[in-house]
């Protein structure tokens, strides 16, 4: 069977030889993603929460491709999903795992988006809401999500979170990164040409267009496409923790976002965004 690499790790995963770029490892190896959306990105962890909760089937089987520490994994298990999460990274896994035994039960393993460890057609859906910006290659993007509909049974659902292609245009410019005509030049070549080079930190990633998006999506076999806005750029807010924190602030934020989240002028210029669709019926 071959080998699957992961950084310095090897697994004996079904696929091709993969690896993980190794400034993106060694940035999750650090324990950074332990807690960001709960306590960081309070405002993406609840929007997408609440997509996710209009999306998804009522019942049924999860994958979890990319999924971290299992912030998603454990909210779904808990609402009584079968879940199951993939992650590349083995800080991540050991974290699951832990998160799982302290609660809501699911299963976690090692794996890679592009070569899922499942049979064809076992998941009622699939939601995906790292790898997208972490894979800055179009092919592995395609490969990404073509395992993501093999997976899935006739009629699954997958969701996918990308990053907005102005996400770091914007948080340049609130930096004041901008003022300096060498980061300035930066700036404009992520944003043009949507790719982060391993030389900015924290990892590469890769940047969408909302239509870009959706072609990407449907370009994969998927039908019934969606793109949905999902903190615009309310994630720049100088006081967005405290806004979360006092009840009428938050739900003021998430009623707007609510209403105006598939409007293109909003998910033109969200910080992240969500891709909903269905595999095609047999």
């Amino acid at each position: 069977m071959p080998r699957t690499t992961f950084g310095e790790l090897v697994t004996e995963d079904p696929g091709d030889a993969v690896t993980v770029d190794p400034v993106m490892a060694r940035h999750y190896a650090s324990g950074a993603e332990l807690g960001r959306l709960e306590q960081v990105n309070l405002l993406e962890f609840e929007r997408s929460k609440i997509l996710l909760s209009q999306h998804l089937p009522t019942t049924g089987r999860i994958i979890d491709v990319g999924g971290g520490p299992g912030a998603y994994a454990a909210w779904l298990a808990g609402l009584g999903f079968d879940v199951d999460l993939v992650d590349p990274i083995p800080l991540h896994v050991q974290q699951a795992k832990a998160r799982s035994d302290a609660g809501a039960s699911f299963r976690a393993r090692l794996g890679d988006a592009r070569a899922l460890p499942f049979d064809d057609g076992v998941a009622d859906a699939v939601v995906m809401m790292g790898p997208l910006f972490h894979l800055t290659s179009a092919g592995d993007r395609h490969r990404a999500l073509a395992e993501c509909r093999r997976v899935l049974r006739p009629g699954g659902t997958l969701a996918a979170t990308a990053m907005g292609r102005f996400f770091l245009f914007y948080k340049a410019v609130v930096g004041n990164v901008v003022r300096e005509p060498d980061a300035r030049a930066r700036v404009v070549s992520v944003t043009t040409s949507g790719l982060r080079p391993s030389t900015e930190p924290p990892f590469p990633a890769y940047s969408h267009r909302p239509d870009d998006l959706e072609r990407e999506i449907a370009g994969s076999g998927f039908v019934g496409v969606s793109i949905h806005a999902i903190e615009g750029i309310f994630n720049l807010l100088g006081d967005l923790p405290q806004r979360m924190a006092d009840p009428p602030s938050r739900q003021a934020l998430l009623e707007l976002l609510h209403t105006f989240e598939e409007d293109p002028s909003m998910t033109g210029i969200s910080g992240h965004l969500m891709a909903t669709a269905r595999a095609p019926e047999a």
